[in-house]
């Protein structure tokens, strides 16, 4: 081959008409298999024949497409975990195929390529159903027989794509660059091989692996990710450079490849304490794990300087001159063991629990609103998140995001989670899902991610610690996830002294809270406004990186009561009978209280008594936020002054009573009427 075809260039030139053709006749032919194996497009005898053939890859097939809904399911799950492994595969062993691959598409980049990669998978998969599928026998060994069938079919079909038609639709290509390299073969290969291992075993309800391998296997991936949390997270704290360092023994000096060099110590250590120490592991899992930990340290100090000299080719002290990192690797040996130790003890099959479908769900759920939020609001935030996986990228960024929730998920599904009972009604759930939400960001949002940040890219500094609107993604994931979280669980029905309503809301509190938080706020917002003065609530706005206009102030207000709101909610939803009960029995005892209070707690004792803690709640924002908190937050933490503490502002401390007394009145009176 000759010339040069730069990569997203336009590959037009030197193309084969008649290869184009055959691919879009193949991938249509494919796109119509699969419409027929999922019962999408009801097919007459023989046309499985028809479609195969019109690709070019007839095998005979005799029966007609099942159209139940196991198949369709079966198919779509089958096309979507092969190609996703396929791709991966192929962009780890032979990139550079992807990036031709992506010129077809105009555009040289791997993910064009992976795109591409997904639709011909895609249409294999339609033909592998509709033909080779055909040709498994059911019973006994059908995962087996059908993941081999399918490995073959991935491998040559694939393959021939990859080896064939790939090199004539790019076109002319250096000389000294092969576009389609023999081991992209291996990528076509794991794709047919989960592709037909997926599709057997969703069809036929089997398991993939036994279900002793598939328990400690979980278990051995979950305490991996665990140690790595903790020791790289102290790594990238303590001394960043470490890890790319430790990242050249995989050929590759960056702190993402340090980390993955941790996560295959892991699994190693994992499997080693499984099989040495496993019953002990499970009765003292921490004592076990300060055992590891210092055998990791000894590692960290000693073998992993030997490694990096050998391998990656820098000459570093053995054992490392810096021993705050012996920090680090304690913690990676300890997090890691002990968390193995948990897992066993329970003896929990992680992939089937509900408990951890029902923590899979919140966290998409809670990571998707928290993700959006930050896009909307702290894109920049967003973007340095990015920075973490090597890309300051709006994708990568919520990537990283929802790595950096993922701790977070697991801390409510193992502490507060583990208590929900029937009673435990969603938004009771989310409520506090939003303290943990809160304690998170004050810990993680304003020190831990930031200081991360700063040691993934340490030519820009990052600024630390972080306060801006980027931290209410932290509550609002934590609310999102508790709700789902609960709402997935097989408890029941949550039981309520309320009725519930509409289907857009789960109970009559959850819209009291919604009512009662807006309700105040705009109410107190207005007082804090107008009499108060307006540059209070930029102040106030200031705080979460939005002082710059008053509509930017005002979202962050109304967000900010959205917060407080759930708050009061934690506080009363559980004794604002209490508070009735007494609040009547006080005004019995009183003639003044009587005369005031006795009509209107005739008429509406709920709204009433919750109007009153609300005036108190709304006291004590006023104390500890609007006089104290409030400066000292806008002196210390933004740009702005509003001079020494306390702030005796009337309008300003007025605006948190009204708010708290009109949150009170709208939440009684959406749960009393």
């Amino acid at each position: 081959m000759s010339g040069r075809a730069g990569i997203g260039g336009n590959p037009g030139r030197g193309t084969n008409d008649k290869v184009v053709v055959a691919l879009l006749g193949g991938l249509l032919a494919g796109a119509l298999a699969v419409l027929v194996a999922t019962g999408v497009v009801s097919a007459p005898d023989g046309m499985e024949g028809f479609l195969t053939a019109g690709s070019g890859m007839a095998m005979s097939s005799g029966t007609q497409s099942a159209t139940g809904s196991r198949k369709r399911r079966a198919t779509a799950y089958a096309g979507l975990a092969g190609s996703l492994a396929g791709a991966i595969t192929t962009y780890a062993v032979a990139t550079l195929h992807l990036r031709y691959m992506g010129t077809i598409l105009q555009s040289g980049r791997p993910a064009r390529g992976m795109f591409l990669f997904g639709l011909v998978a895609f249409a294999l998969t339609g033909l592998y159903v509709v033909t080779g599928a055909k040709l498994v026998g059911r019973g006994s060994g059908f995962v087996r027989r059908s993941a081999t069938t399918g490995l073959a079919f991935g491998a040559v079909l694939g393959g021939a794509f990859s080896l064939f038609v790939v090199p004539s639709l790019v076109g002319s290509t250096p000389a000294t660059i092969d576009p389609a390299p023999t081991v992209a073969v291996l990528g076509w290969a794991v794709f047919g091989l989960v592709m037909g291992t997926t599709y057997a075993s969703v069809l036929s309800g089997q398991s993939i692996l036994p279900a002793y391998l598939r328990r400690n296997g979980a278990r051995v991936v979950a305490s991996s990710l665990a140690g790595v949390y903790l020791g790289g997270l102290a790594l990238l704290i303590i001394r960043p450079p470490h890890l790319r360092f430790v990242g050249t023994i995989l050929a590759s000096g960056t702190q993402q490849r340090g980390l993955v060099f941790l996560l295959l110590m892991g699994l190693l250590l994992t499997l080693t304490v499984s099989r040495v120490a496993g019953t002990r592991t499970a009765a003292a899992p921490f004592s076990t794990g300060i055992f590891a930990g210092i055998g990791t340290t000894v590692f960290g100090l000693f073998v992993v300087p030997a490694l990096v000299g050998a391998i990656g080719g820098w000459p570093l002290q053995v054992p490392i001159g810096y021993f705050p990192i012996a920090f680090g690797y304690f913690l990676f040996g300890f997090g890691t063991t002990a968390a193995y130790g948990l897992l066993r003890r329970r003896d929990v099959d992680l992939v089937a629990d509900v408990r951890s479908t029902a923590t899979l769900k919140g966290l998409l759920a809670g990571g998707t609103a928290g993700g959006v939020l930050l896009y909307v609001l702290a894109q920049p935030h967003l973007l340095w998140l990015g920075t973490i996986l090597r890309s300051g990228t709006a994708g990568r960024g919520f990537l990283a995001w929802f790595i950096v929730c993922l701790p977070l998920a697991v801390v409510i599904a193992a502490i507060p989670g583990r208590r929900f009972e029937p009673g435990t009604s969603t938004l009771d759930a989310g409520t506090t899902g939003i303290i943990y939400g809160l304690v998170f960001a004050i810990v993680a949002g304003t020190a831990l991610v930031p200081s991360v940040i700063d040691g993934v890219t340490p030519l820009q500094a990052y600024p630390a610690p972080y306060v801006g609107a980027g931290l209410l993604a932290y509550v609002v994931f934590g609310f999102v996830f508790a709700a789902v979280y609960r709402d997935s669980l097989p408890l029941g029905e949550p039981q309520t002294d309320f009725e519930s309503v509409s289907a857009g809301v789960s109970s009559r509190r959850l819209r009291a809270y919604a009512f009662g938080s807006v309700f105040g706020g705009l109410v107190g917002g207005l007082t804090i406004y107008h009499i108060g003065a307006p540059v209070y609530m930029r102040y106030i706005g200031s705080l979460f990186g939005m002082g710059g206009s008053f509509e930017k102030a005002w979202v962050a207000w109304l967000v900010l009561a959205l917060v407080l709101g759930g708050l009061f909610v934690a506080l009363v939803r559980n004794t604002l009978d209490d508070y009735v009960n007494s609040l009547i029995m006080t005004t019995s005892r009183n003639r003044d209280l009587r005369q005031l209070l006795q009509p209107a707690l005739k008429q509406a004792s709920v709204t009433t008594t919750a109007t009153a803690v609300g005036l108190a709640y709304g006291v004590a924002l006023a104390v500890v936020l609007g006089a104290v908190g409030l400066p000292l937050l806008v002196e210390n933490l933004t740009a702005f002054s509003m001079g020494p503490a306390p702030n005796l502002d009337g309008g300003t401390l007025l605006g948190f009573v009204l708010y708290g007394g009109f949150l009170g009145a709208g939440y009684g009176l959406i749960l009393e009427f």
